[in-house]
């Protein structure tokens, strides 16, 4: 009792308030103080100040008097309040209450934490991201952060890893770089062997929160499970354990180095360009960190720049990847590798115009390796229009040639005015000649002359019919009836 009635005098109480509130008013332990909340506290201060009712007069004993009460400064007040909340804090992060640790400093410790509580708001939800897992989970996480439960202690407390508190003493206050930080770290879930109430309802709202966001995805089928018993923690850790589950991990791992091996940047375009490149390999960075965890071994610097410069296949950064591999330091730092190159980009004007490629080469990609082979152009390749079928069996070489010698005389890609030459090795695709229609129109209407121009002999057979463009066209007379061709009879 006189521990209690010291505490409070630290507190800034007169020893006759302290003895008021410990004696007549029956606060005589700190558990009674912590159940009190801050309107209750006021309320306790009224009392004390004006407690009503009769005592005896001081100088006349026979006399009754109003009791005059006990004068309670509003610092003594607050301080108080700022004790029930120490008290309360002290419960949820499962440290014991003595009441020589209430100091002014250590209750004054907790008013900044206690307005953070007060003025916090609901963070919004993340969204599902399927290709990146790792930031994912992460993000869910840092949801359940900044969500808090029936206590006020954020949410991410009923997913941690260990669900036993460790000691006091091996577990010391300093530890911890924020008081939300030491909540989610020592929260109480276990008492013996059962649950807190304080960890069933709030791991309740932990199971209400995820299925709102996993509900209309794919993964909705893992959270599924923990549905009946509305268990949070089981349903979270469904979700991890599948998608950075070991297998999972080597899949996402393997998918990410892919894609850093295989991007390819040519030059500045209108839909890519050098940012984007960048950005590609950053993302892919950052899975590749996030999976470490959960068992992968990482990314180390060396091995970003060395997939950084094996992408860009455009020479005119030829310079920059020079300096890049002359210099150790360089060659083990990909931010500044990146700067250097937009710099480089920047200043000799390379994003304001289309890049392209060497005119007598050609990029092949061969498999899936992601290498690339340099090939000369075949210019004994025959321009001339080529049906799909023919244009594939066309070594790259000989295409190559073939786009240089269209390039050459401006032809427009999908078109038909290839130079074609009629003769007898190129056939089409129907087995004749590769002769367009006006070709064959012509000619047709060339042999109708020169027919005409031999048969003379009887104008008269010689009739009319409808031509192809509408006109009349003579037809000639046949040798069926031409008496010299005329059969002898037999006798």
């Amino acid at each position: 009792m006189s521990n209690l009635r010291a505490a409070l005098v630290r507190l800034g109480f007169s020893t006759a308030a302290a003895t008021e509130l410990t004696d007549k008013q029956g606060m005589n332990n700190l558990t009674e103080y912590e159940l009190l909340d801050d309107e209750e506290v006021t309320n306790l201060c009224k009392t004390l100040r004006r407690p009503g009712g009769l005592v005896p007069d001081p100088d006349d004993t026979t006399e009754m008097i109003q009791d005059p009460g006990v004068a309670i400064t509003p610092r003594a007040e607050t301080n108080l309040k700022l004790m029930v909340y120490y008290l309360r804090y002290r419960t949820r992060v499962s440290r014991p209450k003595k009441e020589h640790l209430i100091t002014l400093e250590s209750v004054r410790g907790m008013k900044d934490h206690h307005r953070w509580e007060k003025d916090h708001k609901q963070v919004e939800a993340p969204k599902i991201n399927p290709k990146d897992w790792p930031s994912t989970i992460d993000s869910i996480e840092e949801y359940l952060r900044g969500c808090l439960g029936v206590t006020k202690i954020p949410l991410a407390y009923v997913i941690r890893e260990n669900m036993d508190v460790a000691a006091d003493a091996d577990d010391p206050t300093d530890n911890y770089e924020s008081k939300q930080e030491e909540l989610i770290a020592r929260a109480p879930i276990l008492t013996g062997n059962a649950f807190t109430p304080t960890y069933l309802a709030d791991r309740a709202r932990v199971w209400e929160l995820l299925s709102e966001i996993t509900r209309n995805e794919d993964c909705w089928s893992y959270v599924r499970p923990a549905q009946r018993t509305r268990d949070g923690r089981m349903a979270f850790l469904g979700l991890r354990d599948h998608y950075l589950g070991m297998n999972n991990v080597d899949n996402m791992s393997t998918s990410a180095e892919h894609k850093l091996q295989n991007t390819a940047y040519h030059g500045e375009k209108r839909r890519w360009n050098f940012e984007k490149f960048v950005r590609i390999h950053v993302d892919q960075h950052q899975i590749l960190n996030g999976l470490v965890q959960h068992g992968y071994s990482g990314i180390d610097e060396r091995s970003k720049v060395r997939l950084l410069l094996n992408g860009i296949k455009t020479r005119s950064l030829d310079i920059v990847k020079t300096t890049i591999m002359a210099d150790p330091t360089l060659r083990s730092d990909f931010d500044r590798c990146v700067n250097l190159f937009k710099d480089f980009i920047k200043q000799t004007g390379l994003s304001g115009e289309e890049n392209t490629r060497e005119a007598n080469v050609s990029a092949i990609r061969s498999g899936d390796s992601g290498t690339k082979t340099q090939v000369e152009a075949d210019m004994t390749v025959e321009d001339r229009y080529y049906t799909k079928a023919e244009y594939d069996k066309l070594t790259p070489a000989r295409k190559l040639g073939l786009k240089r010698k269209r390039e050459a005389r401006n032809h427009k890609p999908g078109s038909k005015s290839s130079k074609v030459k009629n003769n007898d090795k190129h056939k089409g695709s129907r087995g004749g000649m590769n002769l367009s229609k006006r070709s064959v129109k012509a000619l047709a209407t060339q042999l109708s002359k020169l027919q005409d121009d031999a048969d003379t002999s009887d104008p008269d057979q010689a009739q009319t019919d409808d031509s192809d463009d509408g006109g009349p066209t003579k037809r000639a007379r046949t040798n069926r009836t031409n008496p010299a061709l005329a059969k002898p009879k037999t006798k």
